[in-house]
């Protein structure tokens, strides 16, 4: 009797506790934060520590826009929005980029206009779906590649979020570039991806 119960009961607990060990393990990084604001206390997706926002991590304002920002250890924020002196000082700042190859920054002339290009392998590409695209100013021209906004205020950020297929064409990706432009003119950004 006893071979039997050892084989039996041996097993079951060393799944037991491998489901523990996992399932606690999960629910540290499983997003369960405490966002210090209000508005965001809902829509906090990224790091924890302690049970506070912490680090690198996306929230949804109530009126939808997205916005990544970096946390500290007390769950406050500090977004693109609220830049610091030195922050200021560059002309433009990546705030996040996912899947894009190269980014080109270019300050054309003096304006209140921005140009985002988008490029594949150096040429314009034919398709690109679902674009996300928030803004912080400016009216937004969609109908046209590259897409362009004109009378825009400084400092300027851009939340873009687009799908289009891969290098080969074998599957669809999703690409993100978050960007703030702090120097006023007109600006042409050429993203390849």
């Amino acid at each position: 009797m006893k071979p039997f119960i050892r084989k039996t009961i041996s097993p079951i607990l060393c799944t037991f506790s491998l489901i523990m060990i996992a399932s606690l393990a999960w629910t540290q990084g499983s997003g369960d934060c405490t966002v210090k604001l209000d508005p965001l206390s809902d829509q906090y997706h990224g790091n924890c520590k302690n049970g506070l926002a912490h680090g690198q991590g996306t929230y949804i304002w109530a009126n939808g826009n997205l916005n990544s920002a970096t946390s500290s250890d007390e769950g406050t924020y500090s977004s693109p929005q609220d830049t610091t002196e030195k922050e200021k000082k560059k002309d433009y700042v990546i705030d996040e980029k996912r899947n894009i190859k190269s980014v080109q920054f270019v300050r054309r002339r003096k304006g209140h206009k921005v140009k985002i290009h988008f490029r594949r392998m150096k040429f314009i590409p034919k398709r690109t779906e679902y674009i996300y695209f928030v803004a912080s100013s400016g009216i937004k021209y969609f109908d046209q590649k590259p897409i362009e906004i004109r009378e825009v205020e400084f400092p300027f950020w851009v939340r873009l979020k687009f799908k289009a297929s891969n290098q080969t064409q074998t599957q669809f990706m999703y690409y993100t570039l978050h960007f703030t432009i702090n120097k006023p003119g007109y600006w042409e950004i050429i993203m390849d991806y």
